[in-house]
């Protein structure tokens, strides 16, 4: 996943959110909380929805160049809750500029 200079990693999130540069911290339902900057917009939506009724509401920007390296349990899941410190449900989204 591509970060920027704070660490932060880059995201795409909806323009009811906030707009490309703005900040964010996110808790996850399991306590866990990481920092994402809006790098790319999913227009005026809050989340995209999905077949089996899941739900996203930020989209990771990867780096073409190293996306061989994806993890195989996000290849398989096919998206980064596979993760532990991504697992679980965004409880709270809050904007740090």
């Amino acid at each position: 996943i591509v970060r920027n200079k704070y660490g932060d990693y880059m995201c795409a999130m909806g323009t009811v959110f906030g707009y490309c540069g703005d900040r964010f911290r996110i808790t996850m339902s399991n306590g866990n909380q990481f920092t994402v900057q809006i790098g790319d917009s999913k227009g005026d939506c809050e989340y995209h929805t999905f077949g089996n009724g899941s739900v996203c509401y930020i989209e990771f920007i990867i780096d073409n160049a190293t996306a061989s390296s994806v993890a195989p349990s996000v290849m398989v899941a096919g998206n980064y809750n596979a993760l532990s410190q991504f697992s679980g449900s965004v409880t709270k989204i809050e904007k740090i500029s």
